[in-house]
């Protein structure tokens, strides 16, 4: 584990944990340096995309068990939950506790694999749409991370799935739709549109600026600052 926890600190350029998820945060809404850090997490890291590569990192150096009794799902249980739900079809998946994206990943990878043997090739990551929430600082960069770097199309909203205080709300889109692509990153403004659609009820916190490309979200059109 003491390997693990020097390439990836290694990677986002931080002597201690402590620092990680602000950091890795940082380099998430810069996509030069992001890109950058999804090449050396693939070479150096892991290239299993089937998996969270951070699960036993997070578990052991940036969990909060004692504050908000963060334990991760296990992939068996994922892998369970997709296949009894049959969600590995569906084309719409909602998680409101989604911490660093395990069942996110696994639900991806589970429709992947019902394409055969080369549906890695062949999947439109346009088919799926993800509205994932979490509460937690700590886990939002490892869950911005996941999704975009397996091109994913998703919203993240940062908050309490119960009080609808949100942080923010990211835009995660793979604008090239193509399956080795990797997805922008995006924060959506805090208009009264926006807070209608996502039913926030308070905001919390100074918001972000920070916008890739061109939004469209059901009828909510976002024009890039950048």
């Amino acid at each position: 584990m003491s390997d693990d926890v020097g390439i990836i600190h290694d990677i986002f350029g931080v002597d201690e944990a402590i620092y990680l998820p602000t950091k890795m945060h940082e380099v998430m809404l810069d996509k030069d340096r992001r890109e950058e850090a999804f090449s050396r997490y693939i070479k150096e890291y892991s290239c299993d995309p089937s998996v969270d590569g951070f699960h036993d990192y997070y578990m052991a150096e940036q969990a909060e068990r004692k504050t908000n009794k963060q334990d991760f799902t296990p992939n068996a249980v994922s892998d369970l939950v997709a296949g009894l739900t049959g969600s590995n079809h569906a084309n719409f998946v909602f998680e409101p506790t989604a911490g660093t994206g395990g069942m996110m990943i696994r639900n991806w990878w589970e429709g992947i694999q019902s394409l055969g043997p080369l549906g890695m090739l062949f999947h439109k990551p346009s088919s799926k749409f993800y509205w994932l929430e979490e509460l937690s600082d700590r886990a939002i960069p490892f869950l911005l991370f996941n999704a975009a770097i397996r091109g994913i199309n998703a919203v993240i909203v940062h908050g309490d799935s119960l009080s609808r205080e949100v942080k923010n709300i990211y835009f995660v889109q793979n604008t090239e739709d193509e399956p080795f692509a990797h997805s922008s990153i995006n924060v959506m403004p805090r208009t009264d549109e926006v807070r209608r659609y996502f039913n926030v009820d308070d905001w919390v916190g100074e918001p972000l600026e920070h916008i890739e490309d061109e939004l469209e979200l059901d009828g909510i059109r976002i024009l890039a600052n950048s």
